[in-house]
């Protein structure tokens, strides 16, 4: 089983970008750590938004799972999207 695990993702599209470009190469991928770019000027729901849009299209091509830190501290939104 080929498995992908990666974090501190800091709304880095690009990286995204990737990680949805070779979802089908694995069976299951794995994503920790920071989603979001805090420091950013685009406000956290639309960061979030974003990246759930994301979730769903590598879900639709690998097994997905998330855990991010950053949700205790924000709105709740990512947390409930996290797949097992």
């Amino acid at each position: 089983m080929r498995l992908l695990f990666v974090a501190d993702l800091h709304y880095s599209l690009k990286q995204f970008d990737w990680l949805l470009a070779h979802a089908g190469d694995y069976e299951a991928m794995i994503i920790g750590g920071d989603l979001l770019d805090l420091s950013s000027a685009l406000e956290a729901d639309v960061q979030i938004a974003i990246v759930e849009r994301y979730f769903r299209l590598i879900q639709s091509r690998s097994a997905l799972s998330i855990r991010d830190t950053e949700c205790r501290a924000h709105p709740p939104r990512l947390e409930k999207r996290r797949l097992s």
